[in-house]
């Protein structure tokens, strides 16, 4: 790639792999990055600096180059931005200091109580205001110009409006193109009107039915997507569900307005981490052409959860989640006892809604001689449960893209899904389609569907030949970030020209 075709790209988001990880986000900010990154683009990614909740603080500190910005919000309001090398093939990490906002024990909230911070509001829009500060200085500081700013959810969603409306030090000099990308629409970042005075920005901004009013309150997740050149989501079912009053939570018809911007790229995975031929964290390794580490591998998660005696013929089902309504959970719940009277076992990792750990505890104690539980989150635990399931089961209510039913398919480990966003996009169920079947899949979200859908799949499970075909299939798709990475080149290009037309 020539330096003419070269692109610099400013990432703006609130999670980055592995620094900084609450969710799904983490990953896909740090996975598309190191694509883009790898294809010759100039990638910096700017972030919070967080305290102790995050791995920022440990290590890097000495190579950084540390400036002062001064941000025009009413009051003013001075951050450090630490500019640190970033491992290869990332150019920088630019880390947003601000001690009384960002030094904190969490990400989100306080992980003693579970409780979001209630100045969440404030963080994220000083955090927004340094972005589209970071995105004017480095032109004179070391001639990073980017070519677009790529927000990421609604912690982000009022850098475009900074970048388009701001005061002098926020608008940059020379245009550039703004793409925001919704994750997950169902987390807006409202906050109340009087958060709005601290932006600076001009009241017709938040005039009734405006770009960040959403019914008298300030809405970022509406400002992101009201003021951006382009906007993606995580899957291209997604971005037609968003459009409809079922998914849509209230900002369908401002999505339906802007339905010629919005496209729907599907995540991908990072193969160097999702890969079972090099994972360090599973006891035994395989490859489609030779599973006989799935096999070990099925006997040591058997093992983890103190299940004793079951059998090559009994499969094993996994879920790593949160528990929350999102994921399906309540379904679950209806469906368990009925799942429980087949001959299987089913795993379970996750943390969340007190509602739901307490139902997934009553659960246990009917049927702990097939049911496996932990609450709270382990990364070696959750690759051993992708390793070792024979399948992996998403009932989700809705799911803008999904990451585990791809490292499911990667790891041989069927998918059990609902057919909703990324869901949808990447599981082919074995009935309706058997040459490109990879999963099940079923439609209604009712608890008897799920059953039924269970029971379709264990009793596919005793047919070892076709089983193999179907693991395979799933091995051998094509989940990297290289695909995705080039649809978000098209989309950076688009919205770069349509900020030097707007110019």
């Amino acid at each position: 790639m020539t330096e003419a075709d070269s692109m610099k790209i400013l990432m703006a988001a609130a999670e980055l792999s592995p620094y900084a990880k609450v969710g799904g986000l983490a990953d896909a900010v740090s996975g598309l990055s190191k694509a883009l990154a790898a294809e010759g683009h100039v990638v910096r990614i700017c972030l919070p600096y967080y305290g102790e909740g995050s791995n920022l603080q440990n290590g890097g500190e000495g190579s950084e180059k540390v400036f002062e910005a001064e941000l025009p919000l009413r009051p003013s309001r001075k951050v450090k931005l630490r500019v640190r090398p970033s491992p290869e093939p990332l150019d920088a990490l630019v880390l947003v200091d601000e001690p009384l906002l960002f030094s904190r024990a969490g990400i989100y909230g306080d992980p003693a109580t579970g409780q979001g911070y209630e100045d969440n509001g404030e963080r994220f829009l000083v955090f927004s205001a340094a972005a589209a500060a970071a995105a004017s200085l480095f032109r004179h500081l070391d001639g990073f110009t980017p070519d677009v700013v790529h927000c990421h959810d609604h912690q982000t969603g009022l850098v475009p409006a900074f970048l388009r409306h701001g005061a002098a030090g926020l608008r940059p000099e020379a245009p550039v193109g703004t793409v925001f990308t919704i994750h997950n629409l169902g987390y807006q970042g409202v906050h109340g009107a009087d958060l709005f005075a601290r932006t600076g920005l001009d009241s017709h901004l938040m005039r009734p039915l405006g770009p960040l009013e959403f019914h008298g309150k300030m809405n970022l997740m509406k400002a992101g997507i009201a003021l951006s050149d382009r906007i993606t989501t995580v899957s291209p079912t997604y971005a037609e569900e968003i459009c409809t009053p079922e998914l849509g939570e209230g900002l369908d018809g401002l999505l339906r307005e802007r339905r010629g911007s919005l496209i729907g790229i599907l995540n991908g995975v990072e193969t160097e981490v999702w890969d079972p031929a090099t994972d360090r964290l599973i006891p035994f390794r395989y490859t489609p052409g030779n599973l006989a580490g799935k096999g070990k591998d099925r006997k040591a998660l058997l093992e983890a959860f103190q299940f004793s005696g079951t059998g090559p013929g009994t499969p094993v089902l996994g879920m790593i989640s949160r528990l929350a309504p999102q994921k399906g959970f309540d379904l679950l719940l209806q469906a368990i006892d009925a799942i429980m009277e087949m001959d299987l076992r089913l795993v379970i990792l996750g943390a969340g809604d007190e509602e739901y750990r307490r139902g997934l505890t009553e659960a246990l104690r009917r049927h702990p001689d097939r049911l496996g539980l932990r609450i709270g989150f382990d990364e070696r635990l959750a690759h051993l449960i992708e390793a070792g399931s024979d399948m992996f089961v998403m009932p989700s209510r809705y799911e803008p893209c999904g990451l585990n039913q791809m490292y499911s398919l990667r790891y041989g480990s069927v998918p059990l899904v609902r057919a909703t966003g990324g869901l949808a996009d990447t599981v082919v169920d074995m009935d309706e389609d058997p040459p490109r079947a990879n999963g099940f899949v079923f439609r209604q979200y009712l608890a008897l569907e799920l059953v039924k859908t269970v029971r379709r799949a264990v009793r596919a499970f005793g047919d070892r030949k076709s089983w193999k075909e179907l693991m395979r299939r799933g091995m051998e798709t094509d989940f990297s970030w290289n695909r995705s990475a080039a649809r978000y080149l098209e989309v950076y290009k688009a919205a770069a020209a349509e900020a030097r037309r707007a110019a």
